[in-house]
């Protein structure tokens, strides 16, 4: 990650570097204007199987099968995307 990084010009801490790289290797599942998906709890209603990275303002987390994985509860802030890692 520290070469994408230099690569870019940017810190790999930096929320958009998170995105470029995530966006460049995972399949993205980026939510409509109009979509009922806009937070991290509209994320995990929906029930996908699989392995997921969730980008938002400030943080990243893991969702792995329908289940968010991290240090306090972020279900209530908006994503700006979803990338499927693996099954």
């Amino acid at each position: 990650m520290s070469h994408f990084a230099k690569e870019k010009g940017i810190t790999f801490s930096e929320v958009e570097f998170i995105n470029d790289y995530l966006a460049e290797r995972y399949t993205r599942y980026k939510p409509k204007e109009n979509s009922k998906v806009k937070t991290l709890g509209d994320f995990l209603d929906l029930e996908l199987p699989g392995r997921w990275l969730i980008t938002m303002a400030g943080h990243i987390t893991c969702v792995i099968d329908g289940v968010c994985y991290d240090t306090f509860d972020p279900s209530d802030r908006y994503i700006w995307n979803a990338y499927y890692v693996s099954d």
